[in-house]
Order: structure tokens, then sequence, then C-alpha cells
């Protein structure tokens, strides 16, 4: 046999391509559109069923849907303490106002101020979620309403005016003075509400 055909040139044996190594790119298969949905609708239910079980332990961003209802909770917490203190206290100062020698002004237009404070603290209870601006603006229109309202007489209502708790949810005689004692005691309703502070307390 000729020399030439019993040995190759080491050059044509590393230059042949190895039938096991190809030298294009290798593709990777992009999931289709059915597949990202399936994957959305997946990690969406996964994430909504942790912040129903375990709420505590969710996280959207830098926000942990734990701390967000528990300063919830405590805000709620603290505006029922308030308004039950608003209430007591304008109670106090409508029976024993005149007795402890008050002046007039202070019993009348101060329970007119705690009454709108109390209004802006229901308000405040039964919409959570809402900014203190805009329970302070719900209030304020509530308390003008009902002041207004006492504009409107029939003898059932003037005889539910004359009793006690008639003259405490409704009153007796209208007075613009009243509006700006409502506009007061909400205003420092809104000025001292929980919501504020948790709002601006730092995250650890």
């Amino acid at each position: 046999m000729p020399r030439a055909l019993q040995t190759r040139p080491a050059s044509l044996l590393k230059s042949r391509p190895s039938p096991l190594k190809s030298s294009a790119p290798a593709e990777t298969e992009q999931p289709g559109c059915e597949a990202r949905l399936f994957l959305f609708v997946h990690d969406s239910a996964a994430l909504l069923f942790r912040s129903a079980v375990q709420p505590a332990e969710v996280q959207i961003g830098q926000v942990h849907l734990g701390e967000v209802f528990e300063n919830r909770r405590r805000v709620q917490f603290l505006r029922l303490i308030a308004l039950l203190a608003v209430i007591a206290l304008g109670l106090a100062l409508r029976r024993f106002g005149y007795a402890a020698d008050l002046p007039f002004i202070v019993v009348k237009y101060g329970g007119s101020a705690l009454w709108g404070a109390m209004v802006y603290l229901l308000v405040a209870l039964f919409v959570a979620r809402s900014r203190p601006a805009a329970i302070a603006v719900t209030a304020l229109f509530i308390a003008i309403s009902v002041e207004l309202f006492r504009l409107y007489h029939t003898p059932w209502l003037d005889a539910f005016r004359l009793t006690t708790a008639g003259a405490l949810l409704l009153g007796r005689v209208f007075s613009l003075w009243n509006m700006l004692a409502y506009a007061i005691g909400i205003a420092t309703a809104c000025a001292f509400d929980p919501a504020h502070r948790a709002a601006l307390s730092p995250r650890r």
C-alpha cells in the first residue's frame, strides 16, 4: 500500500467537523402566547392565595401586604377610640357645661365642633380607604346638610327635635355659626387623624 494512503496529515484530522458539535448557535425555544398567559394566570393565582392565607409573607415591590393590613386595622381602632372619646366629651359638655360655669360659647359651639368631629370619625370608619381630605369634605357636606335640614319643619319632626336624642342628632335651631363650628371640628379631626401618622411612619 502506498505510504500516502497509509498515513493522513494531522491537519486534515483536526479540521474535520465533529458530527456531535455544531458551529451554529443553539436556538432556544421561546414560550408561545398560550404558555405565557398560563404562567401569568398561575403566578397571579398563587399571589392571591398567599395574600389570603399568609398576607405578611406577600411582598409587592417594596410593600408587604401584611404591614398594609396591620396599619389599616390599627388606624381604624384608633379612630374608633377617638370617636368614643369625642361622644363622651360632647355629652359631658352638654350635660355639665353650664353647671361648671363654662361660658355659653364654649358649651354651645364647643359641642357643635365635637359633633363635627364625630361626623368625620364616623365617615372615616365607613370609608377607611379614602384619604383624610376626601373624608373631611364628605363630613362637612353631611354636617351642612343636617344644619340646613333644620329649616324644614313638620309636627312630628319638631316633636322629635324636642327630645334629647333629636337635639343631639338633628339640633333644634338653624345657625350659621354652627356651620363654622362644624368646619373647625372636622378640620381638627382631620389634622389629628391617625391615618396621617400611619402614612408618614418609616418602613422597617
